[in-house]
């Protein structure tokens, strides 16, 4: 597409690095078999490789609850009327841990 901008040398560079990091590409740039896997599933590479590792690891109800979670929108009002505002933030409180919000 003509009105799209190539992206940049470095940010290809830096993807291209994740994406064998991830196992998906080999040392050649070649797409690798794990690396097909990750492509069949519609998310991020990270996430899509988490989801691998937990199907062999037998944990995949609960990876796929964390992707969620990492990949989903933040489900807590942060406009409208301010008694909206604080409901959604009172709720927010009964949620978050000192030790961090991830499990």
């Amino acid at each position: 597409l003509d009105w799209l901008d190539p992206p940049e040398p470095s940010a290809l560079q830096q993807a291209m690095r994740q994406l064998f990091l991830l196992d998906a590409l080999d040392r050649h740039s070649r797409l690798t078999p794990c690396g097909a896997s990750m492509a069949r599933l519609p998310l991020e590479p990270c996430l899509a490789k988490t989801m691998l590792c937990a199907v062999q690891s037998g944990c995949a109800p609960t990876a796929a609850a964390m992707c969620a979670l990492v990949y989903g929108e933040d489900v807590f009002c942060r406009a409208g009327p301010e008694p909206l505002k604080q409901a959604a933030q009172e709720a927010r409180k009964r949620y978050e841990a000192a030790e961090g919000d991830h499990t």
